[in-house]
């Protein structure tokens, strides 16, 4: 497996932290880890320092009581590598600034958080490190078990969706999966028409291309001792259509690359990731080479 072997998971005392505990185990026993920061940041009080100088009750407090509850919470549900050092850490203040300014200091490779089934927040802390930590990043949905049976990695045949192929094949090898399912979507050209073909006639003409294309990505990447399927599908509406796909295929872990070649654009344009945030049932990996966008993070930091 690729070595992630810094890993941060977020903790927010909901019953959500069990599921992010236990698929931060998973993590570590894969990747053989050295370390598992487990962190959990009480939010600054909105109001103003002299409001509260005057009313200190007021604030929101960090005690050693909470300190001990997240602790023990990690004990009952860890099942990590045994040479993982964790760590357990209560922060205060704007809680993306603080998760993001230890991504960056402790060099995290990999930053798990989860998700409430139920959550359909638009600036969500899910979206908001999917698009701005300088590492992959793992969705976890409450109650998935951590178990890994059948992958799914969708491409787009980018740089980016290249090694989200090779993490995803990293991870078949080493749970000892036969095969992996990789899966690209494509349009109709607006023009289509003009060849004088009707949609699906032309949709018949394309495939192929589309099939020697997706080959030859492949060869790209180290897929020794796992079958690669490659799925070629038409689709208006990707994150439903990815989404049936996952349920027809049973597939219970989903990979796919961070999108845009630049900083910019996976931090300012909109994603692929970030709209299946709401509608995948299983856990999402976005795969983000080390420091992606870390040269617009301090930006970010300092407008917080």
């Amino acid at each position: 497996m690729y070595p992630y072997s810094n890993v941060l998971a977020c903790l927010n005392l909901s019953h959500v932290d069990p599921t992010v505990i236990r698929y931060a185990g998973l993590v570590t026993r894969l990747a053989r880890s050295s370390r598992a920061c487990f962190i959990h940041v009480v939010s600054k009080a909105s109001l103003p320092d002299s409001f509260l100088t005057e009313y200190p009750q007021l604030a929101p407090a960090v005690d050693d009581m909470m300190r001990q509850r997240l602790a023990d919470a990690v004990d009952a549900d860890f099942q990590g590598f045994e040479g993982t050092e964790r760590t357990v850490t209560v922060l205060q203040g704007d809680k993306l600034g603080e998760l993001l300014a230890r991504i960056r200091d402790d060099g995290v490779d990999l930053v798990i958080v989860g998700r409430k089934r139920e959550q359909t927040g638009h600036d969500s802390l899910e979206k908001q490190l999917t698009r701005k930590a300088p590492c992959s990043v793992l969705i976890v949905p409450e109650g998935s078990a951590p178990a890994i049976t059948r992958v799914l990695c969708a491409v787009d045949f980018s740089e980016s969706s290249q090694r989200a192929l090779d993490k995803a094949l990293r991870y078949c090898r080493d749970l000892g999966l036969p095969a992996l399912d990789a899966v690209h979507y494509y349009h109709l050209p607006t023009g289509y028409y003009k060849t004088g073909l009707s949609a699906d006639e032309f949709a018949a003409k394309l495939e192929p291309h589309l099939h020697r294309e997706f080959n030859g990505f492949v060869a790209g990447v180290d897929s020794s001792g796992v079958e690669v399927r490659c799925l070629v599908r038409r689709a208006g509406d990707v994150p439903r259509a990815l989404g049936e796909e996952m349920r027809a295929l049973g597939a219970d872990f989903l990979v796919l690359g961070s999108r845009g070649r630049s900083a910019t654009a996976s931090i300012f344009v909109g994603t692929l990731p970030e709209k299946l945030i709401w509608t995948t049932d299983v856990p999402m990996l976005v795969v983000k080479d080390k420091g992606e966008g870390a040269g617009l993070l301090q930006l970010l930091r300092d407008r917080l």
